[in-house]
């Protein structure tokens, strides 16, 4: 998979950012999350699409920001959002990027919820 010149710009950009949050001497949790974030964006730069395996639950946010569940109804679409926090809860990894797409997939409920008024 060939990256554009926009593309590769972010991951650097990705690296750096998580490079100078390493150095800062943070605390566990922001520590892992920043050395992930780094090794998902290296492995994207160098090619190796094997080493980007994403969370399954942070992937179901993802596509419910997509419209992929909006059939479900609301309570089915915020039951697929609670299942999907709580897994990425329960696995440490509601920080950063996960925790925004969090927000952003909470936010969409409520946009279908004020629309269907």
């Amino acid at each position: 998979m060939s990256l554009n010149f926009k593309e590769k710009r972010g991951l650097q950009k990705t690296v750096a950012e998580q490079q100078e949050v390493l150095r800062s001497g943070p605390g566990f949790a922001a520590k892992r999350s920043a050395q992930k974030a780094m090794g998902a964006a290296m492995a994207r730069l160098t090619g190796d699409v094997a080493a980007v395996v994403e969370n399954p639950h942070l992937a179901a946010l993802r596509a419910i920001l997509a419209g992929a569940s909006d059939a479900l109804g609301l309570q089915g679409l915020l039951d697929a959002i609670d299942a999907a926090v709580s897994g990425l809860h329960q696995a440490g990894e509601l920080l950063g990027d996960a925790e925004d797409v969090a927000d952003r997939a909470i936010t969409h409920w409520a946009q279908l919820e004020a629309a269907q008024g």
